[in-house]
């Protein structure tokens, strides 16, 4: 089924709920506690009076923290199953494949249900009432016998090949069980989280990913035997509390796991308007992980496409993974494993992108910020402006169908409509040398560049 507004709407609210979620925290991270301007202050004439409030309201702000960072956490799986059943409910009744499947699994449902039957005198009534009953009226059985999870990955056939989703379907795994133990018995690890941690992935993937959720950022300090503060490591787990990095890789996972869904289930996807949230969390956070999620999620819209299939992937979305993926390897900070998975990604894409532009101009844009040259970026910017982006050709096919036609200086507004969305996009902010560079501004500080956008909107409408 193709995306649309409905569709999009789940999505949206989905992104932005989580995104939100992390703006949350920082708020929450930037209250400072007056104990420690006291201690910064040095001063040998501390009455006891002002240390005690200052102490206490440490630990206020301690306990606000830490039962925000716990409640965000919680909270983020609603957000992820909330998402995950209104996109099953809907394509269930609007997608004829994904209706298929649904009849599948309710066939199964019967089967089982009428086998378990003691009383071959109810069989009959029980068949006749099941089969009279719309199915969609059982999805609250089928969806409780398999998990909101599996059933809709089998419903949306969710490709669980790729070795990043292998990872992250790990954290995300591990994140739900901690959730489930911290609702129900508390932050302390105990042995049915650890039990079915292992029962519920693989051997292998255990040993390969376990270490990435016991990190140093990922555990809070605990208090030894002689209640001085000590940091946890992997061989010493005891406090599971979430801590503010904990939770900002949880709201990534389950971005990324709730997009794989998407994607897997919804035809024709506007790629862009997923990735560029993320691209700007990069530089509103100053963090690159969620660049690295964005990149995993154009990397969804590649996987297994020949060079004649990316022809068909939005010009925008392969600058945005060509100066990503530069972005990512350009600059200190990855480790070595990291650096080699993007490299190899980088490696396997770049230049069938490159090659794949239907227009050559967007292609100077990416090569140009690749290879710092200014010059050639600022003759695409330029030859975009003054010819636009549509061709005369392309201009016939949009109003093939129309009963009023668009006017041919509408190509001319797509070049102008394409240079204001991404003067503010990712690719032209990324950079210190196009953001600092006196001649890009120069460019996108002209009158021609700052028209009202409502204007051009409603212009456009009434040519509809």
């Amino acid at each position: 089924m193709k995306e649309n507004k409905e569709l999009k709407k789940f999505y949206n609210t989905f992104s932005k709920e989580l995104l939100g979620l992390q703006r949350g925290s920082l708020d929450v991270r930037k209250r400072k506690s007056p104990l420690f301007k006291i201690l910064d202050a040095k001063s040998d004439s501390i009455d006891s009076e002002t240390l005690k409030k200052a102490f206490d309201t440490h630990q206020q702000i301690s306990m606000a923290r830490n039962l925000t960072f716990n409640g965000f956490f919680i909270y983020s799986f609603s957000i992820f199953e909330r998402f995950l059943d209104s996109i099953t409910k809907y394509l269930i009744e609007k997608d004829e494949e994904v209706g298929k499947r649904y009849e599948n699994k309710f066939d199964e449902y019967m089967t089982d249900e009428i086998g378990s039957i003691k009383n071959r005198n109810e069989t009959k009534s029980i068949i006749s009432r099941m089969r009279q009953t719309d199915p969609i009226e059982f999805y609250d059985d089928l969806q409780a016998k398999d998990k909101i999870f599996s059933f809709s990955k089998y419903l949306f056939q969710v490709n669980e090949d790729d070795e990043y989703y292998k990872y992250a379907k790990f954290r995300f795994t591990e994140a739900r069980l901690r959730r489930n133990m911290i609702v129900h018995r508390g932050t302390k690890a105990d042995a049915k989280y650890k039990s079915l941690l292992k029962d519920e992935t693989s051997p292998k993937e255990y040993k390969k990913f376990i270490n990435s959720v016991y990190t140093f950022q990922n555990l809070v300090p605990v208090r030894g035997k002689d209640n001085k503060l000590i940091e946890q490591n992997e061989r010493n787990i005891t406090d599971l509390s979430i801590t503010p990095n904990y939770l900002r890789q949880t709201l990534l996972e389950i971005l990324y796991i709730g997009t794989s869904f998407y994607i897997s289930a919804v035809k024709e996807v506007d790629i862009s308007s997923k990735v560029i949230p993320l691209m700007e969390a990069t530089l509103d956070f100053k963090n690159r992980a969620y660049l690295m999620t964005a990149t995993q999620i154009l990397k969804i819209n590649f996987k297994n496409k020949s060079k004649k299939d990316l022809l068909n992937i939005n010009d925008d979305d392969k600058i945005n993974f060509i100066v990503s993926m530069h972005c990512l390897i350009g600059k200190k900070g990855l480790n070595d494993s990291d650096y080699k998975t993007y490299t190899a990604l980088n490696n396997d894409y770049k230049d069938l992108l490159m090659d794949s532009f239907e227009d050559k101009r967007l292609a100077d844009l990416a090569a140009g910020y690749v290879n710092k040259d200014i010059k050639k970026i600022l003759n695409a910017l330029e030859d975009i402006k003054k010819n636009g982006l549509i061709s005369e050709d392309e201009l016939k096919k949009i109003n093939k169908n129309k009963k009023k036609k668009l006017p041919k200086s509408i190509i001319k507004e797509s070049g102008i409509d394409f240079l204001k969305s991404n003067s503010r996009s990712f690719f032209f902010k990324s950079a210190r040398f196009i953001r600092t560079n006196k001649q890009i501004k120069d460019f996108f500080n002209k009158k021609e560049l700052k028209m009202n956008r409502q204007i051009k909107i409603s212009r456009k409408s009434k040519n509809d």
